[in-house]
């Protein structure tokens, strides 16, 4: 004779544990204070991360106009208007050409830039055409850097100190 070895779920005894609908509201009301913490913080941290990648694209931009202008033995002129950065190579003819896209700052990143003038050109040996240093600032929310463009032509991302 054999003997059966299944369990009887006939009893409310051997019922499985779970959460009571109150143990769900506090874990949920625990969670949505934890977030409104942790919010204005991964905000200021995007807003700053926004900034730097801004900086480093129109440092980039303008690095890219220089090279060029050594590389190729031409001018080369980085043009900035509003929001929007690009860079040209001036061919033998004069007429120019552009070198990779326009960036449009406000689109891309959310920022806004200041700046005196609308280009800087460089010579065929990387000289820039200024008779002074040129500061972009870039900024959004507060958070602000700049990128400094010496009389020479150097590219420097922190100011306009070495």
């Amino acid at each position: 004779m054999m003997l059966s070895t299944r369990p009887s779920y006939s009893s409310r005894s051997s019922a499985r544990p779970a959460m009571t609908l109150i143990e769900l509201l506090v874990v949920i009301v625990m969670t949505a204070l934890i977030l409104m913490m942790v919010a204005p913080r991964l905000k200021a941290v995007t807003t700053s991360s926004d900034v730097r990648s801004a900086s480093a694209d129109i440092a980039t931009r303008i690095t890219i106009a220089r090279q060029a202008a050594i590389r190729r033995g031409r001018d080369a002129v980085f043009h900035y208007a509003g929001t929007k950065a690009w860079t040209m190579i001036v061919n033998s003819n004069g007429s120019m050409t552009a070198l990779g896209d326009t960036v449009f700052l406000t689109s891309k990143y959310g920022v806004s830039m200041t700046v005196s003038t609308d280009s800087i050109r460089y010579n065929a040996r990387g000289f820039a055409s200024l008779g002074s240093s040129q500061t972009f600032e870039l900024s959004k929310s507060g958070v602000t850097q700049t990128v400094c463009v010496t009389a020479a032509g150097l590219v420097l991302q922190r100011g306009c100190t070495l």
